[in-house]
């Protein structure tokens, strides 16, 4: 899968004795994702930014987010020394908590494309990025996440999640100390064309890798991928989680993120059954 764009998260870890926490258990606050809408945009676009924030319970909350834009013109390796405030564009905020990226802002701010953007076509090249910044406080703890905004001759389409399956069934209910299987399923028709590795490249529905997360209990995996066939025979993976035994609920959280850096998330709240 190519990655176009990066969601590079610091959030804090809940320890252990020693050991941390693995990155699937949230036991802190955590800002999970950043998703542009579109995740690629024209060089005259303009995109909607969102974040999904979660408390130590796993419960999503609408702390206020701060965003800014950095230059697509230099390396941004640390959000605070390579895109300091003062040498970034800030981003406007609506009233739903979005912000807008407006690539003639952008522009203006940093400066002209030195070359023309390729052309659209069955296998689309390689494309611009604009870095933006995600920053939040909640709890007393700072968390920043970074989105890599990209820019094309066309727009991208982000995918959108059809369902959440528990052993192939509804996502709603576990069994204390059970292990069971759980995967993520795409809206097969929001997901783009992208190509094969092959000699000859052939076009194929892009496929996705979804990230899962859980208030209690545990994910023996990460990730999940759903590749394409291109007849579009779609291969979905799962990860294994093994449900806890001291609570009589847990938070799960998918987020899912395409070959062109579209995110879609979807929560699910399970009661021990």
């Amino acid at each position: 899968m190519r990655a176009l764009a990066l969601i590079a998260a610091l959030t804090a870890a809940a320890c252990a004795g020693d050991e941390l926490a693995p990155s699937t258990q949230i036991t802190a606050p955590r800002l999970l994702a950043v998703a542009a809408d579109p995740p690629v945009t024209t060089i005259d676009g303009a995109v909607a930014l969102t974040a999904l924030v979660v408390d130590a319970d796993g419960a999503a909350t609408a702390a206020p987010v701060a965003w800014r834009a950095c230059t697509p013109w230099r390396l941004v390796r640390d959000p605070d020394l390579d895109c300091a405030p003062a040498d970034s564009l800030p981003l406007a905020v609506d009233a739903a908590g979005a912000a807008r990226l407006d690539l003639a802002a952008v522009r203006a701010r940093f400066g002209e494309p030195g070359a023309p953007l390729p052309p659209p076509g069955d296998c689309p090249g390689p494309t611009l990025a604009v870095p933006v910044i995600a920053t939040v406080t909640i709890d007393g703890v700072r968390l920043v996440a970074r989105k890599d905004v990209g820019v094309a001759a066309a727009p991208r389409r982000s995918p959108q999640i059809a369902a959440i399956t528990l052993d192939d069934g509804p996502a709603d209910g576990f069994v204390p100390g059970g292990t069971h299987r759980v995967a993520a399923v795409p809206v097969r028709d929001t997901l783009d064309q992208a190509c094969t590795d092959d000699p000859t490249p052939v076009p194929v529905r892009e496929g996705v890798r979804t990230y899962f997360y859980v208030s209690a209990g545990g994910l023996a995996e990460t990730s999940a991928d759903v590749s394409y066939q291109p007849d579009d025979t779609a291969a979905i993976g799962s990860v294994e989680l093994t449900a806890p035994t001291d609570v009589d609920r847990l938070r799960l959280w998918a987020v899912m993120i395409d070959g062109d850096g579209g995110v879609a998330w979807a929560g699910r709240e399970l009661r021990a059954r």
